[in-house]
């Protein structure tokens, strides 16, 4: 029984940890999701996306060269990549739809997952974003912006 709260536990742990450092950032570091998005969307990107985008979201080493069939590895979506360069709701149509039309090989998750949980696991991947990455994607974010 006491095995089976631990997660509880630490999840709980983290929101706490993760708000009181939310709310001790000036506004230009805030960001758009809740701490429980974040611990909703690990799970998500769990059970969904580690095994290809890897247990860290840092993606394959040579995800910028196409394979022998001419398609790209999964990339890093901890700011390390390109992933900062997609609005938000491309970020959600490429979970949604699947990046096929990127010349990658990610399935679609339409049906699978639904928007909450979509949402949740971009909160995720944004979280292991240092500051300036966020800052940057938050920034093209406000110019698009209708």
């Amino acid at each position: 029984m006491k095995k089976a709260l631990l997660p509880l536990f630490f999840g709980g742990l983290l929101i706490v940890v993760v708000w009181f450092a939310i709310g001790e950032m000036s506004p230009a570091q805030q960001r758009w999701y809740s701490p429980s998005q974040v611990v909703q969307g690990e799970a998500i990107y769990s059970q969904y996306c580690r095994d290809c985008h890897g247990k860290s979201a840092g993606g394959k080493v040579l995800w910028r060269r196409p394979n022998t069939e001419g398609n790209y590895p999964p990339p890093p979506l901890d700011g390390s990549g390109h992933t900062w360069h997609r609005s938000f709701p491309l970020l959600q149509k490429i979970i949604r739809e699947g990046g096929r039309s990127f010349g990658g090989t990610m399935p679609p998750f339409e049906g699978q997952l639904s928007t909450e949980e979509i949402d949740a696991v971009i909160a995720w991947f944004q979280s292991l974003w240092p500051i300036d990455i966020y800052s940057n994607w938050s920034d093209r974010e406000k110019r698009v912006a209708p």
